[in-house]
């Protein structure tokens, strides 16, 4: 692989890493989950295994790195959205 695509790589792999940390904490100080679809939630949760056994089977590190933490910070969402809902949002 040439240099600008690992470039590339590790520059996309950084900012998916970073990507929901902030929507973590402002959800984990505010409690409140209204505006946060769980549908969309569950579908990243899907997306993000996928990816992470497609790079289990290919035994690509940089790929199974970056969605152990994408899957981290959305299956927070996923927690934080089910512990703070409230009865309007049912």
């Amino acid at each position: 692989m040439d240099t600008t695509a690992q470039i590339l790589g590790h520059f996309g792999s950084a900012f998916s890493i970073v990507t929901l940390i902030p929507q973590v904490i402002k959800t984990w100080k505010s409690k409140s989950v209204r505006d946060i679809s769980f549908a969309t939630l569950l579908i990243q949760l899907i997306q993000v295994v996928a990816w992470l056994l497609y790079g289990i089977l290919l035994k690509n590190m940089p790929l199974i790195i970056v969605n152990l933490f994408m899957f981290t910070n959305t299956f927070l969402l996923v927690i934080m959205k089910m512990k703070y809902k409230t009865k309007i949002e049912l």
